[in-house]
């Protein structure tokens, strides 16, 4: 962590940003700028400690810049995440309490803060404004606020490879697709080294070059929704930089390369890191591509949220992962109940008809059957999977406390085979939409 004097030419950006700040709502703009001398800027590294549950440090901090998680016990259970605008560590200066939480910066963040000796003598000279200061931390305490949990609000993205595989097309055909909608810049290390006229990106990291390094991401997040980091093949200052400042990783497993850890995965270990971010892998498959094989080699010896497959040539595979990245996917759970399982078909009939995408699709009972082969065999293997169901009930009622039939003449069994039917029809290429 590093603190230093804001410098004269951040003044004006900084007295704007806090005029917009529900803290500092009731303060006179002339006392706002009476704030600003008494702050200090501090730079904080990924995974580095900010605040410590039990401490007695009675600081408070506004994020400028990245991204904090909020954290309690031990071993630690996320409660929280700080982006930019928010004010943490307020309630220990105003009530002198030891910290309830323990803060860490997701990558690498800057933060204005108010040190408590700092704080007396902005209170001592304008008493009034303290007193609303405080007032107004209470009233943010009585009011519900709506939490930012890991993964939402995404706004930097970074493509790594995942063993052998090449990222760089991925990296190009997710531009293009997400500039369809948003505002996107990728950033290369070219793209580095043509800002500041000189070979940053692979220069070595230091607080120095990491405070101009995060300045300039800074603009570009005002400026753009999404910015796309492009990591190198292997692990570089370049990579490390773009693993650093990431919300969201994205590895990318070409389904065609070797599944061998390399440099990158082994340097980034995600159970060594005290606040893991949101990492997934992408299979990336050619268009001929039938049948999806190789995946468990792949994912062993990874920790990865969730995975995803992808052929580079469809745009429907392609729309999926956009929605999942920028958070725009559609989830559909299906209930129990035989009827009403079989009305389900209808409604995933008029979703097909009103061209509204399914990304993940679950249930329960007769609902997680419909899901199953609706996921394997999309309406075709559904609508064929229901007549053979309805005809083999063999008269298996019984009374309907909690089910029309007792299922000991088909159960388990039928459903199986109905699901190795969908495949061998294969129907299973529905899967990758």
């Amino acid at each position: 962590m590093h603190e230093r004097k804001i410098a004269a030419d951040q003044y004006n950006r900084y007295y704007e940003f806090l005029t917009k700040l529900d803290l500092f709502a009731g303060l006179k703009l002339k006392d706002i700028k009476n704030l600003l001398p008494l702050l200090q800027e501090v730079s904080i590294q990924g995974d580095e400690i900010l605040i410590q549950e039990g401490e007695e440090d009675y600081s408070m901090y506004i994020l400028i810049y990245g991204r904090l998680q909020v954290v309690v016990g031990n071993p630690y259970t996320p409660i929280a995440e700080i982006t930019p605008g928010d004010v943490v560590g307020e309630i220990s200066l105003l009530a002198q309490e030891k910290r309830t939480a323990t803060v860490f910066a997701m990558r690498d963040s800057l933060c204005l803060k108010l040190s408590e000796e700092n704080y007396k003598i902005f209170e001592q000279n304008n008493i009034v404004s303290a007193f609303k200061m405080a007032k107004t931390s209470i009233k943010r305490l009585s009011k519900k606020k709506e939490v930012t949990h890991p993964g939402q609000n995404i706004s930097i993205i970074t493509v790594a490879p995942a063993g052998d595989s090449d990222h760089h097309e991925f990296v190009h055909v997710l531009h293009n697709r997400l500039s369809e909608n948003y505002k996107i810049v990728t950033v290369t290390p070219e793209v580095c080294d043509e800002y500041f006229n000189k070979n940053m990106a692979l220069s070595e990291i230091t607080d120095e070059s990491s405070y101009k390094f995060m300045k300039w991401i800074q603009k570009l997040e005002d400026e753009y929704r999404y910015i796309i980091f492009s990591t190198d093949r292997q692990m570089t200052p370049w990579t490390n930089r773009c693993l650093r400042e990431a919300d969201h990783i994205i590895f990318i497993a070409d389904s065609r390369s070797h599944p061998a850890l390399n440099s990158i995965e082994l340097s980034y270990d995600q159970e060594n890191v005290r606040a893991p971010k949101t990492t997934d892998m992408i299979f990336v498959h050619s268009e001929d591509t039938t049948k999806i094989r190789g995946s468990k080699e792949w994912l062993e010896g990874r920790t990865v949220k969730g995975y995803f497959h992808a052929k580079m040539g469809s745009k429907k595979d392609l729309d999926k992962i956009a929605r999942i990245i920028t958070e725009q996917s559609i989830g559909v759970v299906l209930n129990g109940g035989g009827a009403r399982g079989y009305a389900h078909i209808g409604v995933l009939k008029a979703f097909e008809k009103c061209n509204i995408p399914i990304d993940y699709i679950g249930g329960t009972s007769m609902g997680a059957l419909i899901a199953s082969v609706y996921s394997l065999g999309g309406m075709e293997a559904l609508i064929q999977y229901s007549e053979d169901f309805s005809k083999n009930y063999r008269g298996d009622y019984t009374f309907p406390f909690i089910s029309l039939m007792k299922g000991r003449n088909h159960g388990h069994t039928f459903t199986h085979k109905c699901c190795l039917k969908a495949r061998h029809k294969n129907f299973h290429k529905k899967k990758y939409g």
